[in-house]
Parts: C-alpha cells; structure tokens; sequence
C-alpha cells in the first residue's frame, strides 16, 4: 500500500475523512462521536458538518474511500497472483485494514458494495486466465470470501505468521 499523503498536502476535507477512519477503525462507529472526530483532526464539529452534514454522511465518504483504496489494493495484488495479498497481514498500525474489517463486521452499508467490487475484480482477473474452466464466478466468490477473511482477522494471521 502506498504511504499516506503529508496531512498538510490535503484538502480539510480529506484530513477530516482520514481522521474518521482512523478513529472509527480504533473505537467503532458507534462508539465514535462528530465531537471526538472534529477534536481529533483539529477542526470544529460545524466544519465536519459543512462537509459531510452529518455523521451518517462521514461514514459514507469513509466507505467509499475505503472501498476505493481497498479495490486499488486487490488489482494490484490479484494481478500481481497474490491472493490474498500480504502487504499489510499483521501490520498493527493499518486503519485502513481495520476499519475494513471493522464495516465487514459491522454490516456497513458498503459492506456489500466492498464485496461485490472485489468479487468482480477477482473474477475478470479469474477470466483472463488460459484454460479456466470452472465456475468462474463461484470461483471468485470463494477467493473474494477468502481476502476478506484475512482483512477481518489480520491481527490474528500476523500474529500466526510472525
């Protein structure tokens, strides 16, 4: 995974979205206020308001954004043949893993959308390979169920491999 951007390179926006993701991943969602997310990323809870409206909406610019790097990740890696990839196993300091794991275990709204994404990434990867046969889309749904195991259970893998 690529290293984070220099917080000072992004936008208010970002910063504050970077920081509710972090902050959800460490407490949970629900757990989580506007107030504890604004006092983290050192803006007023009106400006985290002004942006996302309401904590609802901060989740979902958190999902998506998620979803998108998570995505990024897994072509990456399942073009590369690393299923699942090993990038981050293990690596405590992943908010971006847990906060993954997190909205899997939570039923986030985009829980679906993230495995339906990568389902489609794995079996268009699946689909380009000489001589596959099989039930390309089953194929894709177990591999897909498989990435998603390790994402939800990192600590205990890295624990395991280290």
């Amino acid at each position: 995974m690529a290293s984070a951007p220099n917080p000072s390179d992004l936008t208010g926006r970002a910063r504050i979205r970077n920081t509710a993701l972090r902050q959800f991943a460490e407490r949970g969602f629900a757990a989580t206020t506007i107030r504890d997310v604004a006092a983290a990323a050192g803006v007023s809870p009106a400006l985290l308001r002004h942006h996302f409206g309401s904590k609802d909406g901060l989740r979902e610019a958190c999902d998506r954004h998620a979803l998108a790097a998570y995505i990024d990740i897994a072509e990456s890696s399942v073009s590369s043949g690393e299923l699942p990839e090993g990038r981050h196993i293990g690596q405590e300091d992943s908010w971006l893993v847990r906060y993954l794991a997190l909205a899997l275990v939570e039923d986030s709204p985009t829980a679906t959308a993230i495995f339906d994404a990568l389902v489609a990434v794995t079996e268009d990867h699946l689909r380009t390979r000489e001589g596959n046969t099989a039930d390309v889309h089953a194929q894709a749904v177990v591999l897909t169920a498989m990435r998603l195991g390790v994402t939800v259970l990192h600590r205990h893998v890295g624990h395991a491999l280290d």
